[in-house]
């Protein structure tokens, strides 16, 4: 959805979704966690995937190197 522009409530449904998705938590517990603290731990979470990602990468080359 990159460029595009996306309805507000739509927006935050899909946050929501993916927080819940990430961190395996009910739908119904998470609606009262403040909309801060969520996007805090998704942009957390995607740097750590991104960590582990340029690690794999280092692996996978220095692997190809012999």
């Amino acid at each position: 959805m990159r460029g595009g522009s996306v309805d507000v409530k739509l927006g935050l449904q899909i946050l929501l979704y993916s927080y819940c998705r990430t961190f395996h938590i009910d739908p119904h517990e998470a609606k009262d966690i403040p909309i801060k603290t969520i996007m805090d731990y998704m942009l957390i979470h995607g740097e750590v995937e991104k960590m582990k990602s340029q690690e794999q990468k280092k692996e996978m080359d220095r692997l190809k190197k012999g």
